[in-house]
């Protein structure tokens, strides 16, 4: 796997990361500021979010929580028009910024990326999941916007499945902080994950936490089609499948 690294200026720690291999390409970007108010800018999670969006090329479709409720709890239906419906599932509820002062209505650290609105929830712990998005058919990329991850102890990861079996894990690379440190309080990040073979992609993502301490927020979550077979793969295929069906009617002459 080759990994590139650009460290980004900005107020705070700013960090943008994107790692490419024959399975995945993964895009992380982190500002730390020690906040609990939105600032106007985040570079190095606008920059994470800008370059997986340019590989996207347009096919990105992106749930904001505009729609929802504010208090509104899961299941949550998420309606990524063109792709696929998506259900998320986990103890949480939807929140909201105030416009005036910028921070939640709850007076804590997690507000919205572009908007108003976000949807917010508490780590597990031991690496347990702590909240599911399922898929109604393959998706091939998936990302989102996360504010106060890390401020009480959980180390975030998320794992991507199809059918049951693991595609891929991406545990998130920041430092977690025990409370103590509020360098991470408000902080925002973005992750995201982009299939690069058609056996990559995904129809569920777990979240999984290991500090039930951490309670997070989570914006613009960003979902892409499936990855479709290579021509190439698609004519071995049916190659495959015409010489099946000549075996079948040999056997049937035969019998």
């Amino acid at each position: 796997m080759t990994t590139l690294r650009s460290t980004l200026a900005a107020t705070g720690a700013a960090l943008a990361l994107a790692a490419t291999s024959a399975q995945a390409q993964t895009f992380y970007g982190d500002d730390v500021d020690g906040s609990s108010t939105r600032r106007a800018s985040a570079v190095g999670t606008t920059a994470a979010r800008s370059a997986f969006l340019a590989t996207l090329g347009g096919a990105a479709l992106t749930e904001n929580f505009e729609g929802f409720a504010v208090g509104e709890m899961p299941p949550l239906e998420l309606d990524f028009s063109g792709a696929a419906v998506a259900t998320l599932n986990a103890a949480g509820r939807v929140g909201r910024v105030d416009a005036d002062t910028r921070r939640a209505t709850d007076g804590f650290g997690r507000y919205s990326n572009s908007s108003n609105k976000f949807y917010e929830t508490r780590s597990t712990t031991d690496a347990r999941t702590t909240f599911t998005i399922d898929f109604s058919r393959p998706v091939g990329a998936f990302g989102f916007v996360g504010v106060d991850i890390g401020d009480f102890g959980s180390q975030l990861s998320l794992v991507f499945l199809r059918d049951g079996a693991e595609v891929f894990t991406f545990a998130l690379p920041y430092a977690a902080t025990d409370g103590t440190d509020s360098g991470r309080d408000g902080s925002r990040l973005f992750t995201g994950f982009v299939a690069q073979t058609f056996d990559q992609n995904f129809d569920r993502v777990e979240f999984r936490g290991t500090d039930s301490d951490d309670v997070f927020a989570f914006d613009d979550m960003t979902v892409a089609p499936a990855v479709v077979p290579e021509p190439a793969t698609v004519a071995l295929m049916g190659t495959g499948l015409l010489a099946l069906a000549g075996v079948a009617a040999r056997r049937r002459r035969s019998a």
